[in-house]
């Protein structure tokens, strides 16, 4: 959950990218690359500690099915990315220069590039840690005791 609060305000900086130089924008990346790190060295453990959780609690072992569904959601947020560059990028009038290479951006396809660096990613980044925070009601205690109860099923 650090991670992700993190993540969603360090996109902020990134409006200001074209301004701020090479510097800032690496300085800027690299912070949000621990966001992101700090989501994707979590992200199978926690998966983990939800599965024992439902196992304990519905006697049914299904990760498959919710490998499945969360396979699905990674999928298709690739479809919600080509639609919002497909959309965003032709709503600012951007230019692919593989049309015309010597034709300058418009200032509105600029504004357009930052919507899609900084403004989605930071809302979407928002959303899940609202998601994560409002439904992830785990903590240690709780694995330590779903941990026991499996182990005692084991044997």
């Amino acid at each position: 959950m650090y991670g992700t609060f993190l993540t969603t305000w360090l996109f902020i900086p990134l409006w200001f990218v074209g301004e701020g130089g090479l510097i800032f924008t690496a300085i800027i990346l690299a912070l949000i690359g621990f966001g992101i790190g700090a989501i994707w060295v979590l992200m199978y453990p926690c998966f983990s500690d939800v599965m024992d959780n439902i196992v304990v609690r519905s006697e049914e072992r299904k990760e498959g099915v919710y490998t499945g569904i969360r396979t699905f959601f990674g999928r298709f947020s690739f479809v919600l990315q080509a639609i919002f560059f497909s959309v965003i990028m032709w709503a600012t009038g951007f230019n692919p220069y593989a049309i015309d290479p010597t034709a300058p951006q418009l200032g509105s396809a600029i504004i357009g590039l930052k919507i899609l660096f900084s403004l989605i990613s930071m809302i979407f980044y928002f959303i899940g840690f609202l998601l994560m925070w409002r439904f992830y009601d785990l903590d240690m205690v709780c694995v330590e005791e779903n941990k026991e109860l499996l182990q005692k099923k084991l044997l």
